[in-house]
């Protein structure tokens, strides 16, 4: 597991700073995000995983 930074990105927005070794394809404009337990799970959009429908 690695550590990174939070900042503020605007008075409402967080913005994440992902480590090289965790970078989303560039390709991805878009991901999925959701709340788990006390974290999250982010993940590119175009992934076969849909969690929409649950």
């Amino acid at each position: 597991m690695k550590t990174t930074t939070i900042f503020e990105n605007g008075p409402s927005t967080q913005a994440v700073r992902i480590p090289t070794a965790y970078r989303l394809p560039t390709s991805s404009k878009e991901i999925w995000i959701e709340k788990v337990h006390n974290g999250l799970l982010i993940m590119p959009k175009s992934d076969s995983w849909d969690y929409s429908s649950e």
